[in-house]
Order: structure tokens, then C-alpha cells, then sequence
């Protein structure tokens, strides 16, 4: 696996071996397991569930939005224990009370906006509320501040898409196209993505429309805020699928033959599809993309007309053999 394309740290901790620590000492050898972040939430849900005490640890220790991206990951996840605890980890993005607001850019200029895992989002939050009476037009003036549900859906897809996001999924060798991945790494990538997507269905990470008619002003303005949180997780989840189809077509390309479906391009088009990263492949080439659909849709033709005459010949050789073998025979 090339190094810069190999899956985050985060994908990583469930496949790696784990490391022990050994400690030598008057009083004897002790041996530590390490335990990955993953497997502590597992063990919290079984345990306590969402609201258990050692899955409140966990909310404190790593923070609202790294837990809920590790129960994202347990909600992909295609093991049996998982299976067990998937609706405890689901009801993790419930219990926890947060909601996406509308922040004044003004008041929040010159405050510590960051966040780490020892402080509240109550209190992170108390210093965002506004002091001064709420202006009109329609939140001019105000910023969105997203859950942390929103943020987690997002930290989960950027990591799995980090390594080649940024990076050209092709590149042009001897007159023809190679992939920098192998058609198991796209499979993967794409199969994870997709497993994302499911899990947001499934489980109703997609909010939905707030119809809620509010006449105050605070009302009006979280109204705004759940639209759009809404529209960014929308656009998050075709988002998704984009990236998961694109890998998907390119793995196909790779499993049938890149080199042949290259020789029916354009030799112009093929630098154009080597220099697109693949955050372009997957927000603004689909005429790139179409070449290669294009492409392959010409080589299969080819293919099937070959195998036609191909099968035309064999059948032609077969009557002439019968006739020469018929005479002999009687």
C-alpha cells in the first residue's frame, strides 16, 4: 500500500496489532494491554450504555465529537459485537442535547472559540448566547455554529477520504492511464463510504425539515440554524455517494483493463485525468469521468463484437470439419 494513501490512524487502530507495555520492577513484571478508543466504547456501552458512567468518562476525556465519531465507526462496523451495541451507540446522537444556533459574528470576534475536552459545551455555548437584544433581517450578522452531530458526520468522511482527497487517483505512464490504488483499496474506500451513508439513513442522522412556526425572533433564528445544518448534511450525503460511485468506476476501469480502455481515449484527455485530484473527480468532472465511462462502454462493444465473429468463425470451422469428417465415416 503506498503510504500516503493508506487509511487514517483512526481505520487503522481496529487492524493493527496492539501494543502491550511491560514494567519491570522489585515488585514483579506487570504487563498493560492498550486499549484503543474504539474498544473502550464498546466495552462503556455494554456496560452502562449511552448514559452509563464510563461512557460519560469517555465524553469527557475525548470530547462530545470524537465520541460520536467512534460511534459512527461501531455503526459501520460489520462485526457480530457490534451488532449488539449499535442502537446503544446510535442513541449516543440523542442523548446528548445539542443543537446548531446562529451565532453573532461580532460578539464572538476576539473570544476563545475553541474547544477542548475538559470544558463544558454548556458553558463554551453560555459564552456564545447573545447579551444585547437580537437584531432583524433574517440573521444578518450571524454565523452558524453546527451540532457536534454535524461535526462528527463530517471529521468521519474527511478522514476516510484524507489520504487521496488532495491527490490524483491516476497518473499517465508510457501512454496509458495507472491508478495510484489497487482496485481491493478502492473497493474498500468505496464500501466504507457507502456503509457511511447507510448508517445516516438508517438511523435518521439526516435531520429533517423544521416546519416549527415560531414568532419571536430566538425562534426564528433556530429555525434558520436547523436549515441549515440540514442542508450541509444533505450535501454531505451526495457527497458521499459521489465519492464512493468514482471509486467504484475507476476500480471497474482498473479490474477490466486501464491500459486498453486508455488506447480508445483521447491521448489529449488522458493528462487532464491524471492532473484532477480526486476531490475534483468527484465534485466537478463528471465530464472527465464520462470520458472513461465512454471509453469502456467502446472497449466492451469491441469486445462483444469480436466475440461475435469470433464465434461466427468457430461455428463456420465446425461445418466445414463435420463435412470432411462425414465421408470418412460412412
Amino acid at each position: 500500500m503506498i503510504a500516503r494513501v493508506q487509511p487514517h490512524q483512526f481505520y487503522r487502530q481496529s487492524i493493527e496489532s496492539r501494543q502491550r507495555l511491560i514494567i519491570c520492577s522489585n515488585e514483579g513484571i506487570h504487563e498493560f494491554d492498550y486499549v484503543t478508543p474504539r474498544d473502550a466504547l464498546r466495552e462503556a456501552l455494554f456496560d452502562g450504555g449511552a448514559e452509563g458512567r464510563a461512557t460519560v468518562q469517555l465524553w469527557q476525556q475525548f470530547g462530545p465529537t470524537e465520541v460520536l465519531v467512534l460511534a459512527l465507526s461501531v455503526l459501520t462496523s460489520d462485526s457480530a459485537v457490534d451488532e449488539r451495541i449499535k442502537e446503544k451507540a446510535a442513541s449516543m446522537f440523542y442523548s446528548f442535547k445539542d443543537s446548531p444556533e446562529l451565532v453573532d459574528v461580532e460578539q464572538v470576534r476576539g473570544l476563545d472559540s475553541t474547544w477542548s475536552p475538559g470544558d463544558s459545551i454548556a458553558d463554551w455555548k453560555h459564552k456564545m448566547r447573545l447579551n444585547k437584544p437580537l437584531a432583524g433581517g433574517g440573521g444578518q450578522g450571524y454565523a452558524h455554529s453546527p451540532s457536534r452531530r454535524h461535526d462528527a458526520l463530517y471529521y468521519y468522511f474527511s478522514r476516510l477520504v484524507a489520504p487521496i482527497w488532495n491527490h490524483s487517483i491516476c497518473r499517465v505512464k508510457n501512454g496509458a492511464l495507472i491508478t495510484s490504488l489497487s482496485s481491493e483499496e478502492m473497493d474498500w474506500l468505496s464500501n466504507e463510504l457507502r456503509k457511511l451513508g447507510q448508517a445516516m439513513e438508517k438511523y435518521g442522522l439526516l435531520p429533517k425539515p423544521d416546519v416549527t412556526w415560531n414568532n419571536t425572533t430566538v425562534g426564528k433564528m433556530n429555525v434558520q440554524a436547523s436549515s441549515m445544518e440540514r442542508q450541509s448534511l444533505v450535501a454531505l450525503r451526495k457527497l458521499v455517494e459521489s465519492s464512493a460511485e468514482v471509486l467504484s468506476l475507476w476500480s471497474t476501469a482498473c479490474a477490466f483493463d486501464l491500459k486498453a480502455i486508455s488506447a480508445s481515449m483521447d491521448p489529449c484527455s488522458l493528462p487532464s485525468l491524471a492532473g484532477r485530484p480526486f476531490c475534483h473527480l468527484v465534485c466537478d468532472g463528471q465530464h472527465l469521468n464520462g470520458d472513461l465511462i465512454r471509453a469502456m462502454i467502446k472497449c466492451v462493444a469491441i469486445i462483444i463484437s469480436f466475440s461475435r465473429q469470433f464465434q461466427t468463425f468457430l461455428t463456420k470451422q465446425d461445418t466445414i470439419q463435420f463435412k470432411l469428417n462425414t465421408p470418412m465415416q460412412a
